[in-house]
């Protein structure tokens, strides 16, 4: 049936001068003596039995009578060659045939390319998901003139070998041996065939801004897992790189490392005035040496570059030309989103200034009086109520995936230990004895040591959770990711991990409550338990007593017991 309408196709009727009809399973009597060998050759190989074989037949039968009749070569089919052979097929045949057939010819072809040590073909065009793609990818690359610019930049010329099945195979194999799974493994195909499909269409110049023109401009607008694309085409491209010359891309050579997250250019460091880079970064590792943690640097960066965009908004070039003047004028114009914002920028850039002071670059003066802050209303701190505490905790003997036992023992070690985000992530097993039942670290924010009791119940969390949930790794830290590549988590997991906890026991996350919410609850019951503000600052890992206030939430029942006299304030009612 097949052939007869490629018959009528060609010939506007069913004829017999051309062709002779045949079963199915005979249509290889239309082909050359060399092609039904090449076609039984392909079945051998493959062990293809009983009637499938007929099947397998009649398939690259029908492919080798389509290229005889449109006059083409397997060895120099183009792009469009592929295109138009998918649709054709797709017209031909059944929905069910059809996904079949295109995927015997990509394996032939494969086995033909092997076979004659040609190509790479484009064959993994036909695949749906590929060819769907083609029309938006060629609307967003053909006379796109950013793309051509980075084009002419680029200082590596790829050619269709790079992306064979051979070295995507063993990228592939790679990933396995760090325990991906065959269906993410198959997705991690399916990008690398985009990324080629993209390549292809720059005539193989490659760049990382070309990759990154990709990611930001042809695959976020459509996918939100943008970033994974992203990942995956720079570990591939270095998988590969000693096939390369990047000599003049990457300032030295770099190694494949399976683990590593592929990061976007750090902002801070791309939008820095250059002149004020140096002193910047020398702050930056002064403050390292007093005992300061990434989480503090990195907000010192986000206020410090403020001031530095500012002083070169105004012509300024070098730090020894500030003045009172232009910090009240900086302090006047900061915009932030909450007075408690605007006096965190202030305190760190103040800061900055004094360490210039030190150095004497600039000029000593009152800096508290140049650079003022903005009075904050006290705020009533928000703690989790008892209830929700409660029918989290009653989930913990319906707990049964991964995440929900991570979860479950991230939400404890915040409740009852009071552990910022930055330390659950960063746990490692030798920082937990459960001879001792302790749990000691470095804290990550104050970089103070600190060692706490382990309850009973913190512990049965964690144990159930390596033992039950967490992925086979030799990770070292606790907390590992879902899936493969098995890494540490971030500190954003452990918030997210609440709110799943908290969905899952009927309520909805408190606005403004993040993980940090725990802690305050942590604080507020060590004060409700009657231990004074000392005993709370040392649980808590402070320096100081006054730093404590922020997390310690108005004790209602102690306000009952302590209210105030009323002889100063005039009844002016009736008479009792």
């Amino acid at each position: 049936m097949a052939f007869s309408i490629h018959d009528y196709e060609c010939n506007a009727a069913f004829t017999t001068d051309k062709f002779v009809y045949y079963t199915t399973n005979e249509l290889i009597h239309l082909v050359s003596d060399d092609e039904a060998n090449l076609i039984t050759e392909f079945i051998v190989k493959n062990r293809y039995k009983g009637t499938y074989c007929g099947n397998v037949r009649n398939s690259l039968s029908h492919f080798y009578l389509y290229l005889k009749d449109k006059k083409l070569l397997i060895d120099n089919l183009t792009l469009s060659d592929y295109e138009e052979l998918y649709y054709y097929l797709k017209e031909t045949f059944p929905k069910v045939y059809f996904e079949k057939t295109v995927g015997l010819i990509k394996r032939f072809m494969d086995f033909y390319q092997s076979k004659y040590n040609k190509g790479p073909f484009m064959s993994f065009i036909l695949y749906t998901k590929i060819i769907n793609h083609l029309p938006y990818l060629r609307d967003k690359v053909v006379s796109n003139e950013a793309l051509t610019s980075l084009t002419k930049n680029a200082e590596c010329n790829l050619s269709i070998n790079f992306f064979s099945d051979n070295n995507i195979n063993n990228f592939i194999k790679a990933m396995k041996n760090h325990n991906y799974s065959s269906s993410i493994t198959k997705h991690i195909k399916y990008q690398i065939n985009l990324f080629h499909l993209f390549i292809y269409f720059t005539d193989y110049k490659y760049s990382t801004d070309i990759a990154e023109y990709w990611i930001d401009n042809i695959i976020k607008p459509i996918n939100k897992g943008y970033l994974s694309y992203r990942n995956i085409a720079l570990r591939y491209m270095d998988f590969h790189m000693d096939k390369l010359s990047f000599r003049k891309i990457y300032s030295k050579p770099r190694t494949f490392d399976i683990e590593k997250v592929y990061a976007r250019e750090n902002h801070f460091e791309k939008v820095l005035p250059s002149w004020s880079k140096d002193m910047v970064l020398e702050y930056f590792n002064y403050r390292r040496r007093t005992g300061c943690g990434e989480a503090t640097i990195t907000n010192d960066k986000s206020a410090i570059l403020t001031l530095c965009l500012f002083l070169d908004s105004n012509g300024i070039s070098s730090f020894d030309k500030i003045t009172p003047e232009l910090l009240m004028e900086y302090g006047k114009n900061e915009k932030h989103d909450s007075l408690e914002g605007k006096n965190n920028y202030i305190s760190r850039v103040k800061g900055f200034v004094r360490y210039l002071q030190d150095l004497s670059i600039v000029p000593t003066f009152n800096l508290s009086v140049v650079l003022e802050g903005c009075r904050v209303p006290q705020k009533v701190i928000t703690t989790l109520p008892d209830e929700m505490v409660e029918a989290i905790y009653n989930l913990k003997d319906e707990l049964e995936t991964s995440v929900e036992l991570r979860a479950y023992a991230i939400f404890i070690l915040g409740l009852r230990l009071g552990i910022r985000s930055y330390d659950v992530a960063n746990l490692k097993f030798e920082n937990v004895s459960f001879k001792n039942m302790t749990i000691s670290f470095v804290q990550s924010k104050t970089r103070k040591f600190i060692e706490l009791p382990m309850p009973t119940e913190v512990a049965n969390a964690i144990y159930n959770y390596v033992k039950l949930g967490r992925g086979k790794c030799n990770s070292e830290y606790i907390f590992i990711s879902r899936d493969v590549p098995y890494i540490k988590i971030s500190r954003t997991v452990c918030g997210t991990d609440f709110k799943h906890l908290i969905r899952m026991a009927g309520y909805t996350p408190i606005s403004g409550g993040g993980f940090h919410i725990l802690r305050r609850t942590y604080a507020s019951n060590l004060l409700k338990s009657k231990k004074n503000i000392s005993q709370v600052a040392l649980a808590l890992g402070h320096s100081t007593n006054g730093t404590v206030d922020q997390y310690l939430n108005i004790n209602k029942k102690g306000g009952y017991l302590c209210p105030l006299e009323l002889d100063l304030i005039p009844y002016r009612g009736k008479s009792l």
